[in-house]
């Protein structure tokens, strides 16, 4: 039997992470280790280990291995493990849905394959499509807190039925979300408007540059479902944007560019409700997504 210690696999993925050169951060581990169980499920109908994850607005967690790592906040993970031995992740076949037998080692790589290279950001999103964590989610606001399970049953169900869409053995390559689909045209025509004007106050820097950055932003706070997106160029070379969201929430975001901007520490964030500051940090744009997973689940810790 494989191990029912779910630090058993937390080891495998850390130590699977550090020899093929991935970065593993807090969040990215809590969707590796929930897709290692989703896919579990549906090959063998072995939930792997007993730990079921919270529905958290930025995907699923599980609390305990979350709470061991959350010192960390957005850095990766480096914990000095060794891969676990064949003894902890024995071999032995194991049936597909599909009737092909494969070792069960080789499962877990495989789906290690198929989802360590995306990032931490493109893991979130996909779960936000599926119906595990949208079924958990139900009747909340965006940015609500949750402590609700997800379904084992609708885990099981969800990706055994959609095993010729998502199957890791078969690689596939991240979705390109159409700006279309997500209704960020108008934001980023604004932005293009606001170009013509504010351009001499972003000295060597590129439009392309602003406006990519702008998509990616963009493309993140829309997960929050705003109903309102403000976006703006000041006259100190940053790039602004607000989400409004129906509960009184307002996300606040700026980026800086230019040569005085340190690239370790470009990016502000702020959450606001009703108009008091709740919490504010500052990080690399990289670590955008990363920091607000850290930030905003720290509030759910209360719920």
């Amino acid at each position: 039997m494989l191990p029912r210690n779910i630090q058993a696999y937390v080891d495998f993925v850390i130590e699977y992470a550090k020899e093929n050169g991935f970065d593993l951060t807090n969040m990215k581990l809590q969707k590796i280790l929930y897709y290692l169980q989703a896919w579990s499920l549906a090959i063998s109908d072995d939930d792997l280990f007993d730990d079921v994850p919270q529905a958290w607005m930025h995907g699923p967690v599980y609390t305990d291995v979350y709470h061991k790592y959350s010192h960390l906040k957005a850095a990766p993970i480096v914990a000095p493990v060794s891969r676990p031995s064949v003894a902890r992740l024995p071999i032995s076949p194991i049936a597909f849905t599909s009737g092909e037998l494969v070792e069960q080692e080789r499962i877990l790589e495989t789906i290690l394959e198929s989802y360590m290279p995306q990032t931490a950001e493109w893991l979130k999103n996909q779960t936000h499509r599926e119906q595990p964590w949208i079924e958990a989610r139900e009747g909340l606001p965006p940015m609500a807190p949750s402590t609700k399970y997800l379904s084992k049953q609708t885990m099981r169900e969800y990706y055994t039925t959609s095993a010729d869409m998502h199957h890791p053995l078969n690689p596939f390559i991240p979705e390109t979300v159409a700006a279309s689909d997500i209704n960020i045209q108008k934001p980023l025509s604004d932005l293009k408007s606001q170009w013509t004007t504010m351009e001499a106050y972003f000295e060597g820097i590129q439009e392309d540059q602003v406006m990519q950055k702008a998509e990616d932003l963009l493309l993140i706070l829309r997960e929050f479902k705003p109903t309102r997106l403000v976006v703006e160029l000041t006259y100190d070379h940053d790039l602004y944007m607000r989400a409004e969201m129906p509960d009184g929430h307002n996300l606040h975001v700026s980026i800086t560019f230019g040569e005085d901007s340190d690239p370790e520490d470009n990016t502000f964030l702020a959450l606001f409700h009703n108009k008091e500051e709740l919490w504010n940090v500052s990080c690399a744009f990289n670590q955008l997504s990363d920091t607000l997973d850290t930030q905003l689940n720290q509030k759910e810790l209360v719920a």
